[in-house]
């Protein structure tokens, strides 16, 4: 998670560095920020899609007015992999209980995008959806792709911005390929649990840390997750949540909670990431090699509330004992359809180069290729039906803002529609149209900085909001959803 300090003057870009247990990276000015967001203009497409999501009607969520979003058979799915993907083959034959079920709930509406039909090498997400025929504006399966979109490939593959750019309009989510047996065992787990529609428990639990001397999780803790937990409460009044906030969110308590016998239907954490940092000019090749496997493997694991926080003395490594990782979640959780929120730096994924750094930075460098978490992964072939999580760091802009005050209407609102049955990619879109709606007003507000207005402060703000909205994205198929009583 990342944070402006209280003047608001410079911004800390949080993430925990694995060695010291301090943040990974020193404060940066909002010029520098805004200096990025410059050399970033929005391209005419991007624009359009902004245009496209502020017009809207909310209860539509990207749908034409005569669709129900729910209804498969007027919204339509399809699966994506990328053009050169040589894994295509035994991938689409892992996934085939899933293809062949949303095949028959989608009928006609039902797309596979291989070979040529997928995803081009360097092709965006804006150029794949224009070349098959989607321009800006609501979306209608007989005459755009469908409305849920499966992204199945690694970020090397498809990458992170392409699948921002899908999302944008299109309700989408992601599985790698990199495990066939993974792949093979979120299918199966998910059409069994689908065909079997078993009632999902009204049970929601909030796990938010909140570490001695650290104002990122103090300030998540008490303006995201206690709120969180109570609008959720309040609104959902035949729904129970279990709080584990502050002291109560031990490694032990997530880890009894993922293994209980009656996991919670949602669970939604806050905490900060874990970062690995990767040296690229590390001539010792060993170490190189351990770096490497160390970042693939706990990358983006949860910081806990065991954690003493960035004001003790540095030591050589985090350990266990503070990170909930991949690892953690053992062979005899079975989490039954859980949907998940992770709100925390790397929690979904990391790119391979800093976003949030001028090109003269010296570790611009993050990652020698952008991945998938590992712990999302973990929770899918466990039996999770979707991970929400973020690539990169994690903003608090998210749930504050200047002169606004905390709000956490988004996250309410993801919550609600996924607690009321709507698929998670349905649920997905308020945050969607939140980035667009950010997007337009950095655009206004570059337009400005381009005729010599002085709004470092507001570009760099606005900036890094939209950066940090964008980067919210969905593991798992989208079309997924609670099974409702």
């Amino acid at each position: 998670m990342t944070v402006w300090d209280d003047d608001l003057t410079d911004a800390v870009a949080n993430g925990i560095d694995v060695r010291t247990g301090r943040y990974a990276v020193p404060p940066l000015k909002p010029g520098i920020l805004a200096a990025v967001a410059e050399g970033r203009p929005l391209s005419a497409a991007e624009l359009d899609a902004v245009r496209d999501q502020l017009h809207r009607r909310k209860d539509h969520l990207g749908v034409a007015d005569h669709i129900d979003v729910n209804d498969l058979s007027k919204t339509g799915w399809g699966v994506v992999f990328a053009e050169n993907d040589p894994k295509v083959d035994a991938a689409r034959e892992a996934l085939a209980p899933l293809l062949a079920r949303r095949r028959d709930e989608a009928g006609s509406f039902y797309h596979e995008y291989v070979n040529s039909d997928g995803v081009a090498v360097g092709e965006s997400g804006n150029d794949f959806m224009a070349r098959h025929g989607t321009p800006p504006g609501a979306i209608d399966p007989e005459q755009t792709l469908p409305y849920y979109l499966l992204l199945v490939g690694s970020p090397q593959q498809i990458t992170f911005d392409t699948q921002a750019d899908m999302g944008a309009r299109l309700a989408v989510g992601r599985l790698t390929a990199d495990s066939i047996d993974e792949l093979a065992a979120y299918a199966e787990q998910t059409v069994k649990r689908e065909r079997e529609g078993r009632p999902s428990s009204k049970r929601a639990a909030v796990w938010a840390t909140r570490n001695s001397s650290d104002v990122s999780t103090q300030r998540s803790a008490r303006f995201l997750a206690t709120p969180l937990a109570d609008a959720f409460e309040k609104r959902s009044s035949t729904w129970t949540v279990d709080r584990y906030i502050g002291d109560n969110a031990t490694k032990d308590a997530l880890r009894e909670l993922i293994h209980d016998g009656a996991p919670p239907s949602i669970l939604f954490t806050a905490s900060h990431g874990i970062r690995f940092p990767f040296e690229v000019d590390d001539a010792d090749t060993t170490a190189r090699e351990a770096a490497v496997r160390a970042q693939l493997v706990n990358q983006g694991a949860l910081i806990t509330q065991d954690w003493p926080g960035p004001m003790e003395a540095p030591r050589e490594l985090i350990v266990a004992d503070e990170l909930f990782a991949a690892s953690d979640v053992g062979d005899s959780a079975n989490l039954n359809g859980m949907i998940a929120f992770l709100f925390a730096c790397f929690s979904a994924g990391t790119p391979a180069t800093d976003e949030f750094l001028p090109p003269e930075a010296a570790a611009r460098t993050i990652a020698p290729a952008p991945f998938v978490a590992n712990l999302p992964q973990r929770l899918l072939t466990k039996g999770a039906a979707a991970v929400f999580g973020h690539v990169e760091r994690a903003w608090t802009w998210s749930f504050r803002w200047p002169n606004a005050g905390a709000s956490t209407t988004t996250f309410q609102s993801v919550l609600n529609a996924i607690a009321t049955g709507k698929r998670v990619g349905a649920a997905a879109d308020h945050l969607g149209v939140r980035y667009t709606q950010v997007t337009a007003e950095l655009a206004t507000q570059l337009r400005k900085r381009a005729a010599n207005f002085a709004n470092d402060d507001i570009v760099a703000g606005l900036w890094t909001a939209q950066t940090d909205a964008r980067n919210f994205i969905v593991l798992g198929d989208p079309a997924v959803r609670l099974t409702p009583a």
